[in-house]
């Protein structure tokens, strides 16, 4: 194709005005929007934007995994819904962790969602505590990856794939076995556990 053709939106309300272009040029205009593109934009502060998301009400879960009888679990509260059919849902984990390490291995794992009397074991996964597991009542799962004793819901899934996303991985997984249990849930509100008024 020798030329191209550009529709250009006039600022008369209605109006668009046509453009033909060589191809090298519309080549070195389109060149242009792309390095553009590339540039690094103006960005929020990391406290304006944990300030902001922080006033979003999720929440918590332990997300568990094992490989060669190596048990690791984080607490997370990105964890969402994707799609009913097939049962799927995400879960992001920073890479530094061990957790997320292990999981890139396992290719499986188990949500655990957490009941409001269960705050202290949110605090003990989210922190650098060597072993998480020492007097915590769990079973294995079905997957290998340990579903935590008192938990409202167990969501066992087996990774489908991965994705790279700043300092964090996405794991979208198919959830293979659910348990449920009565109770309230634990929530994170503006940085601290919180539980839902009746």
């Amino acid at each position: 194709m020798a030329n191209a053709r550009l529709q250009i939106r006039s600022p008369i309300p209605g109006r668009l005005y046509a453009l033909v272009l060589n191809r090298g040029t519309f080549s070195r205009i389109i060149g242009a929007m792309n390095a553009d593109a590339g540039q690094p934009r103006p960005t929020l502060s990391a406290d304006d934007y944990r300030n902001a998301i922080g006033r979003f009400l999720t929440g918590v879960t332990v997300v568990t995994t094992q490989h060669a009888g190596q048990l690791q679990g984080i607490t997370a509260s990105a964890v969402a819904s994707v799609s009913l059919q097939p049962p799927t849902l995400l879960i992001c984990l920073n890479r530094q962790s061990s957790t997320c390490r292990t999981l890139t291995t396992s290719g499986a794992f188990c949500v655990n969602v957490l009941a409001d009397a269960q705050q202290a074991l949110g605090l003990r996964f989210a922190s650098k505590t060597d072993d998480k597991f020492a007097g915590i009542e769990f079973l294995p799962g079905a997957n290998g990856a340990p579903r935590i004793a008192g938990a409202l819901a167990q969501l066992e899934c087996t990774v489908t794939s991965m994705h790279e996303a700043a300092t964090h991985n996405v794991f979208f997984g198919t959830v293979t076995q659910v348990h449920v249990a009565d109770g309230q849930p634990l929530a994170y509100f503006r940085g601290s556990f919180t539980r839902l008024e009746a």
